[in-house]
């Protein structure tokens, strides 16, 4: 978020830190909430509606950011999708060693995450960057963030059923 404040959005160098900082915040200290939260309500059904809202809220985020480029508007965005955030990567490692039996734990966690967060999260500034260069809209990035969203809808809804639900 501060690479796309300060070259799409022109904004000061110090507000997309500071928004991003504020974000950092909420990541930091919301695990114990969120994992409650997933142990009352399942794991699976907690993550399907993250990924809903983070695939139904990325674009009118971008939108209201683009038409809006303040601190205000930057922090309230960053906040929303790094709650979003959170709520997900705070359920994700319960989820996973539930869906690994005991003898396979270890590798079966280490391999999908390890494997997956570089790609999906590690060239998310690239292909950020590519997308806005390609399509010239500063919306672009909602459209990994949706993309994404609803990859892990797919994917959640295929392992509900191998997931007991929470007592």
């Amino acid at each position: 978020m501060p690479t796309y404040a300060i070259k799409e959005l022109k904004l000061p160098q110090s507000l997309g830190f500071t928004a991003t900082l504020l974000g950092g915040l909420l990541l930091t200290f919301d695990a114990p909430l969120f994992g409650h939260l997933s142990d009352r309500m399942g794991r699976v059904r907690m993550m399907v509606i993250v990924s809903s809202l983070f695939a139904v809220s990325a674009y009118p985020a971008f939108v209201l950011l683009v038409a809006n480029p303040s601190l205000a508007s930057i922090v309230v965005i960053v906040c929303w999708l790094s709650l979003l955030k959170a709520a997900y990567s705070r359920t994700l490692p319960a989820l996973m060693a539930e869906l690994f039996p005991t003898a396979t734990r270890n590798t079966g966690i280490a391999l999908s995450y390890n494997i997956s967060v570089p790609i999906f999260g590690g060239f998310a500034p690239f292909i950020a960057a590519w997308l806005i260069s390609v399509t010239g809209s500063p919306l672009a990035p909602s459209y990994y963030l949706v993309a994404t969203a609803l990859l892990s809808l797919i994917v959640l809804l295929v392992i509900q059923k191998r997931v007991k639900p929470a007592s």
